[in-house]
């Protein structure tokens, strides 16, 4: 009904260096506000209690606003509310609809010979709604400070505002119907009327400015430590107002109706409606602080601050590059560590990357994420098909283009589109101030544990010498250790050696080399020697895991010793969450959180047995993950620490 009533107000002078503007706009609304007198005096909703009564019935709108600004300093960690005004006000506009019921009982004897005596019986009289635009309070007050130690009040007592004052004669007759030898006898007289005035007791003051990292202020120039982590200290500052508004409208009505001299009137009465009473909420926009973090250079100024960073920082102080030592703030989120997993042992095109933040995480999308080479060059050949996630942990996923790549490293950008749960962006307000590029750990140029058997083949030194040592090798070393590694050895490093020299070298070097070496050591060694570790690895290990163990408890949605996306990411989930517990009923017979103990541990709880899923374990989970596979292998030789083995068992 009432539209905005104030302007933004002036404000604060600029403070030092350090120091920074806030602002904040509250506002309170109260639309489609109502009250019913009922009928007075006597009450009800039905007349007839009194000889005369009314009924007033209002609308009304209510609204406050309220703008405050002034500016917070930071000296070191120690942030201080400073100089602040503001201005706040109020309106409030009603209109009102009015009855008046007559219960006189009145009766006019007939002059004439013939017809009745008329008795005017009990009716009621709607009095026309006249819009009345003086139905309205408002009222503004400036301050000079937040508020924290004093309040702004607002207190008025209007004059009474005439509403109606109508003669209502017409409105009688038309309703009681009165004959017309009544109308010729009688003088008819009759008026309504009716004042309103208001009374207002407000007040505006702060019980505490919030910042969303828990630092709180309560009174002015109130000083308080924050982890301010250089080069900035970024948070919201949230405008925490009381307000208290009481508001009555007083309504003074009179009716009065006069018939053959005798005079009836409505009795003296005020009708007060408290239409707003008590403490109210007004809510006020946040205002974000972004300070600089300056702290003094070894050595610089006198006394305390000469030796902030001196000798041996203490638990929650920062080096002079704003190194959090100990005592860690969660100001905002920031990037922990990424964890690159891959495999040594099978071939591979995929890398996976682990990122674990400060906190839980949201709007992580492929995005946010570019591997460059070591000289920040964007590796563009280098594809991230899928990034999965969720809380503090995320997994990327990339293909590398081919076996043989430059280093590279992978980099988190910043565009503020990464937020906690309370919508603090990564590293705070700002671009790029949350940017994290990891430590890839690979320093060559080339990566032969990625390569695939054909490229291996052509690095190798002559086809006889790669058989005979191939099959020598392979097929002699005993039973029992594993036709993965037997394979592995064997054609790996037989067939790589063989072809490449062989065919490097000439035919004669070759046949003379490969096939004399390589069947004499061949067969003479590797019969003897070399079908024994090929053969024998492979069905000891083979007879070993199918009768020393079974599928992996995050192998459920099939058990078919691969780990798919879905089945990583519950375990992701155990991690985030920070405990596991039995449960029955849910897919993989594990639930988040604490609980019951009485079944299986879980096959990735093992460093130690907990009931809690640590890095290291999860790291475990996503190198089966990446491999494609895993099984079992208890009798392995030295022995793994969770008794499986990356890779599928291939069965001849």
């Amino acid at each position: 009904m009432y539209g905005r009533i104030l302007g933004v107000v002036l404000l604060v002078a600029s403070g030092a260096a350090g120091a920074q503007d806030v602002s904040f706009s509250g506002s309170y609304s109260q639309l489609d506000l109502g009250w019913d007198s009922e009928w007075q005096p006597g009450g009800g909703t039905e007349p007839g209690a009194a000889t005369i009564q009314v009924r007033i019935a209002y609308s009304a709108d209510a609204n406050a606003q309220a703008e405050v600004a002034g500016d917070f300093d930071l000296n070191l960690d120690q942030l201080t509310p400073g100089a602040a005004s503001g201005e706040w006000g109020y309106a409030f506009g009603a209109q009102v609809t009015m009855q008046a019921a007559f219960n006189i009982n009145f009766t006019i004897n007939n002059p004439l010979p013939i017809g009745d005596d008329f008795s005017i019986k009990p009716f009621v009289i709607d009095i026309p709604f006249t819009p009345n635009a003086d139905l309205l309070t408002m009222q503004t007050a400036a301050f000079n400070s937040y508020l924290l130690d004093t309040e702004s009040a607002i207190n008025d007592k209007t004059d009474f505002v005439s509403v109606y004052d109508l003669d209502v004669v017409d409105l009688i007759v038309g309703d009681i119907d009165l004959p017309d030898w009544v109308l010729a006898l009688i003088g008819l007289n009759a008026g309504v009327s009716l004042e309103v005035g208001f009374e207002t007791d407000a007040a505006l003051s702060c019980d505490s400015i919030s910042m969303n990292d828990g630092t709180t202020f309560t009174s002015e120039g109130q000083q308080q430590t924050v982890a301010a982590l250089p080069p900035t200290y970024n948070t919201f500052a949230s405008y925490n107002d009381a307000m208290h508004w009481d508001l009555t409208l007083i309504a003074r009505p009179t009716v009065f109706i006069e018939i053959l001299g005798q005079r009836f009137d409505l009795p003296v009465i005020e009708l007060p409606w408290e239409a707003l009473d008590g403490p109210l909420d007004m809510d006020f926009t946040s205002s974000a602080l972004s300070l600089p973090v300056i702290f003094p250079s070894e050595g610089e100024g006198e006394g305390e601050g000469a030796g902030l960073f001196e000798g041996e920082a203490e638990e929650g102080e920062y080096t002079l590059e704003g190194e959090l030592l100990e005592g860690e703030f969660d100001a905002y989120p920031f990037v922990k560590e990424v964890v690159f997993s891959w495999t040594d042992d099978v071939p591979t095109s995929f890398i996976s990357a682990s990122i674990e933040f400060s906190e839980a995480v949201t709007g992580v999308d492929v995005e946010d994420f570019v591997l460059v080479d070591d000289q920040g060059n964007e590796v563009t050949a280098v594809g991230i098909p899928d990034v999965s996630g969720f809380g503090a942990i995320y997994l990327i996923i990339f293909a590398l283009p081919d076996c043989c790549v430059p280093a590279f490293e992978l980099r988190v950008l910043d565009d503020d589109s990464i937020v906690d749960a309370s919508l603090q962006p990564l590293g705070g307000i700002g671009l790029d101030n949350g940017q994290y590029t990891s430590e890839f750990g690979f320093t060559g140029s080339c990566f032969p544990e990625f390569c695939s058997e054909g490229e291996s083949e052509g690095e190798g030194e002559g086809e006889g010498e790669g058989e005979g040592e191939s099959e020598g090798e392979s097929e002699g070393e005993g039973e029992g250790e594993g036709e993965g590694k037997g394979e592995g050895e064997g054609e790996g490093e037989g067939e790589g050696e063989g072809e490449g020299e062989g065919e490097g070298e000439g035919e004669g070097e070759g046949e003379g080399e490969g096939e004399g070496e390589g069947e004499g050591e061949g067969e003479g060694e590797g019969e003897g020697e070399g079908e024994g570790e090929s053969e024998g690895e492979s069905e000891g290990e083979g007879e070993g895991s199918d009768g020393g163990g079974g599928p992996h408890s995050a192998d459920y949605n099939p058990q078919d010793f691969q780990i798919s996306l879905s089945e990583l990411l519950r375990v992701i989930q155990f991690f985030n969450v920070g405990a596991l517990h039995c449960e029955a009923s849910s897919e993989d017979g594990y639930g988040t959180g604490t609980g019951d103990t009485a079944c299986a541990s879980h096959s990735s709880d093992y460093d130690p047995q907990d009931w809690a899923i640590s890095l290291g374990e999860l790291l475990r989970l996503i190198q089966f993950f990446n491999t494609g596979g895993y099984h079992p292998c208890p009798d392995a030789v030295p022995a793994t620490e969770d008794g499986y083995c990356p890779g599928l068992l291939l069965r001849r």
